[in-house]
């Protein structure tokens, strides 16, 4: 299991800064809008967290293929290759 990894120094300025200036340049608000960038940031990364190595990649395949229909020739009504339609007895 990974450890959930913390937003950087330099990620919480930037997002400070960005909320910020959503909120029109006020002064005197510097330690609430840091607080809040970081707030925001360990919530996108605990909501989103990076796949913990090759499992999950084949995981994430197989999920995306099955949202969008299936390999190209599965949605074609081909075969995909290593497949087969043969029963064996």
């Amino acid at each position: 299991m990974a450890v959930p990894q913390n937003p950087t120094f330099a990620q919480i300025r930037e997002r400070a800064y960005e909320l910020w200036e959503r909120n029109h340049r006020p002064d005197g608000v510097e330690v609430q809008l840091w607080l809040a960038a970081e707030r925001e940031l360990r919530a996108e990364i605990r909501a989103d967290p990076p796949p913990d190595g090759p499992a999950a990649d084949a995981s994430n395949g197989a999920e995306e293929r099955q949202r969008h229909g299936g390999t190209s020739g599965e949605r074609h009504g081909g075969r995909a290759s290593g497949s087969s339609n043969a029963v064996s007895s």
